[in-house]
């Protein structure tokens, strides 16, 4: 039997990892809170809350790590023009030069 290839990520997902990571921890920490004051009222399944914020916290966990930490690696990483940000910059005699500033270089300002 084959299985069929998911997409991992929503679409929604990959261009708002660092937003959905975040409400992913805060649900998590929700389902925490939730599951104490519960557990501490003397419903004992309130215990059982600790899974599914371990799976929120997990998940995020893997879509910050997954994604990239910034938007130029995951430009790489889709393949799109690396080298020429890289190409610009040495040109320009700095290591790092912003759009902004290559802009003021180009105007002559």
């Amino acid at each position: 039997m084959r299985l069929r290839q998911v997409e991992p990520l929503s679409s929604y997902a990959s261009r708002r990892p660092r937003l959905v990571a975040l409400m992913r921890v805060g649900i998590g920490i929700w389902l925490l809170v939730a599951g104490a004051i519960l557990y501490g009222s003397g419903y004992w399944w309130g215990v059982l809350m600790a899974a599914p914020a371990a799976l929120h916290f997990y998940l995020a966990y893997r879509l910050r790590h997954s994604v990239g930490v910034s938007a130029g690696t995951a430009l790489c990483r889709l393949g799109q023009a690396c080298g020429v940000a890289a190409a610009e910059n040495a040109h320009a005699g700095a290591a790092a030069v912003s759009p902004i500033q290559r802009s003021l270089r180009t105007q002559g300002a």
